[in-house]
């Protein structure tokens, strides 16, 4: 199970962390999020110990959301030494074209 973060805790836990920290920042009503879970949870267990995952209500903890550009769930940022490296969960390019390009 992942560790839920919050502002509180958000720098000893992530940015004052000595190895690699992946936050999922989600949201309750998020169904995308509820589905990345158990993936996260059971990559979490692989990596227990060179790295570690986290998550992080991006509503509940706005500034911090705010902080790092996010402005949509899941978004996933990468953590090293307290310096970020991004990833975005989305949905791969040639399925979006696929459904929009039927839209107006």
């Amino acid at each position: 199970m992942l560790t839920e973060i919050n502002e509180a805790n958000f720098k000893s836990e992530v940015l004052e962390s000595k190895i690699p920290v992946l936050v999922d920042f989600w949201g309750e009503f998020c169904a995308p999020c509820k589905t990345l879970l158990p993936v996260l949870d059971q990559l979490a267990g692989e990596l227990d110990g060179t790295a570690k995952i986290v998550k992080i209500d991006a509503h509940a903890n706005a500034s911090i959301s705010i902080r790092y550009g996010v402005r949509a769930v899941p978004n996933l940022i990468f953590f090293k030494d307290g310096v970020t490296g991004r990833a975005e969960a989305r949905r791969p390019r040639s399925r979006h074209y696929r459904r929009s390009r039927f839209l107006p």
